[in-house]
């Protein structure tokens, strides 16, 4: 999903909480990953490298929810999360 910078940034502090859940069911396995971090980051893209740069308030953010399991780490947007968990989340 794309956000603002500072919307991105809210959502990160809203949706910390996930990282006390035990478990997040990923796959066809159901392999239980634990969420470790979330993250505001960036679209990095051709706009990137554009001259002169683009403004601050018009760089698109995602919300990445980073995810372990054993040596296994897999990164989702938060939209996807939310969704499996059930969440419902209007942003």
């Amino acid at each position: 999903m794309n956000y603002s910078k500072s919307k991105a940034e809210k959502l990160v502090t809203e949706f910390d909480y996930l990282k006390s859940k035990p478990y997040f069911p990923y796959g066809k396995e159901g392999k239980e990953f634990k969420i470790t971090e979330l993250k505001a980051v960036p679209k990095l893209g051709a706009e990137s490298f554009a001259e002169p740069p683009i403004p601050e308030n018009e760089i698109i953010w995602h919300v990445l929810v980073l995810m372990t399991h054993n040596n296994e780490t897999i990164s989702k947007d938060l939209k996807d999360v939310l969704k499996t968990l059930k969440i419902d989340n209007d942003n």
